[in-house]
């Protein structure tokens, strides 16, 4: 049996992946465009940085959990998804990109403090429930057995 391995080239295929959030039960009112850019976006900073899916899909989740309305400003949208992609980063990466990084993809639209403040407000609001099962949770146990049979 062939190993199985997530590459960051087959998002390309499914760049809609978990797409419609309201569907899903989730809180946010987000446009399916403002969600598509920000996980286009939080995508590249991940490939930026050299991530694991595991982050981007943990981000994705995070952001999913938080309540928007489509009035928000271009900057706190920003603000948010890099809060998201940090907190990400910091639970699953053995390194994570300094605030200071993340900043910089973000175009400089804010300081170090602001992300440090919407960090501790978006886990306050998630209730500290940073990950939960996925696809990935399944697939790599299973993976693992796969690999030991051959």
């Amino acid at each position: 049996m062939p190993d199985i391995e997530w590459k960051w080239e087959d998002y390309e295929e499914y760049n809609n992946f978990d797409a419609v959030g309201n569907e899903r039960g989730f809180k946010s009112d987000m446009t399916q465009k403002r969600r598509d850019i920000s996980v286009d976006w939080m995508y590249d900073c991940c490939k930026k940085f050299q991530m694991r899916i595991e982050t981007f899909l943990c981000a994705i989740n995070i952001l999913d959990q938080l309540s928007f309305s489509n009035k928000e400003s271009v900057k706190t949208m920003a603000l948010y998804m890099t809060a998201c992609l940090w907190i990400a980063s910091k639970y699953e990466e053995v390194f994570s990109p300094d605030a200071s990084e993340y900043i910089w993809m973000a175009d400089n639209m804010f300081k170090v403090s602001e992300l440090i403040t919407v960090e501790r407000e978006t886990m306050k609001i998630i209730e500290y429930r940073v990950t939960k099962p996925t696809v990935m949770s399944f697939i790599q146990p299973v993976d693992g057995k796969l690999s030991t049979l051959q």
